[in-house]
């Protein structure tokens, strides 16, 4: 009789074991947080001009399942100037060196080839490949026509310095003789008037 309540007792905590080991774990979206980031003012953004707004999110859902990560959440507000003209902005502000991949991964993107593709930000001395006459700088990122590496993003200051920026193994950032294109100021939008959603 013993034995029998022994096995039974056994056969139970067996099924528990393995229920609770193989159940199915909540699935984690990529792009996606549990907890939604705080905000945190910064200056960044960028300007996408000649794509409609359908491929632009096609385009950020690519890039976010190609490069974003549950524990590195960017939250991304997409701001409608026309149809076929948008700002993106970071209200949780985004790493400088994403924000040049994401720049690059735009302008080349199989939704958004053929769009421009320009953002704007202040440098900050930690930033990656910034050096100390770059940090505090207003800068446009931006990739030239004549690009034919695909893996770089090109620089200009706002007082007409150039610089490249290669993504590649061991590149670091290069000081041009003269920038690949010059600078632009940002356009200047009253943003809180215009519609946007927030891709999340």
């Amino acid at each position: 009789m013993e034995w029998i309540v022994a096995g039974g007792l056994l056969i139970i905590l067996g099924a528990i074991i393995l229920t609770y080991r193989y159940s199915e774990k909540p699935k984690v979206i990529v792009g996606h947080s549990p907890t939604p980031p705080a905000p945190k003012p910064n200056d960044k953004c960028i300007l996408i001009s000649g794509a409609p707004q359908d491929r632009v999110r096609r385009e950020i859902q690519a890039i976010r399942e190609r490069y974003d990560a549950p524990h590195f959440f960017i939250l991304i507000k997409m701001i409608k100037i026309s149809a076929h003209e948008f700002m993106l902005t970071f209200p949780a502000d985004i790493d400088f060196e994403l924000l040049c991949y994401l720049v690059n991964a735009l302008h080349y993107g199989d939704s958004t080839q053929g769009s421009r593709v320009r953002a704007w930000l202040t440098l900050q001395p930690n930033d990656a490949w910034v050096t100390a006459a770059m940090a505090h700088k207003q800068v446009m990122l931006f990739i030239p026509a004549f690009d034919d590496e695909y893996d770089n993003v090109y620089l200009t200051t706002s007082e007409g310095m150039g610089y490249k920026m290669g993504f590649a193994l061991g590149e670091t950032c290069q000081l041009l003789s003269k920038p690949a294109a010059p600078y632009e100021p940002r356009i200047s939008l009253d943003i809180n008037q215009l519609p946007s959603v927030v891709i999340a």
